[in-house]
């Protein structure tokens, strides 16, 4: 069934457009539909509605990890998101739950804008891999000047 809706004073039918798209195939029953309605609001116009719903449909589980793993409390975040998938996998619910578990807890990732405290989050992120990369090399180096003195 269609979402329509009339504005008596304008003399305006207002269709969504996901609506409308099907009412252009014709045999189906938004096509039926939308013909009857046609017929019987003569003299009115169409006006067709675009939908303002962000989908994120580029909005991978992969992304959703990548995601997570920028922020201060990564290591818990991550357990529990694998926990959502598993669940939401097991009640045959799968992505869209693990989305709408994902953009819950982290409304942040709605905006298109990069806010400070994720750059910040990110920064401290990335020096905190360099630092741990220097590290093991330093103890390579170590490791290496040990068994040469041993010798």
């Amino acid at each position: 069934m269609m979402k329509i809706e009339m504005n008596r004073a304008k003399k305006e039918i207002i269709v969504m457009e996901k609506d409308y798209k099907k009412a252009c195939v014709y045999g189906t029953p938004e096509f039926e539909e939308y013909e009857e309605i046609l017929a019987r609001c003569e003299g009115y116009t169409v006006k067709i509605k675009k939908s303002t719903k962000t989908t994120y449909a580029k909005l991978t589980y992969e992304k959703m990890e990548g995601y997570i793993k920028t922020q201060a409390n990564s290591e818990a975040m991550l357990i529990e998101f694998n926990a959502v998938r598993k669940i939401a996998d097991a009640k045959a619910k799968g992505y869209p739950s693990v989305k709408s578990w994902f953009l819950k807890a982290y409304p942040e990732y709605k905006e298109s804008k990069i806010k400070k405290e994720e750059l910040l989050t990110e920064m401290e992120l990335i020096e905190r891999e360099e630092k741990e990369k220097a590290e093991k090399a330093n103890k390579i180096v170590d490791i290496e000047t040990a068994k040469a003195v041993n010798k």
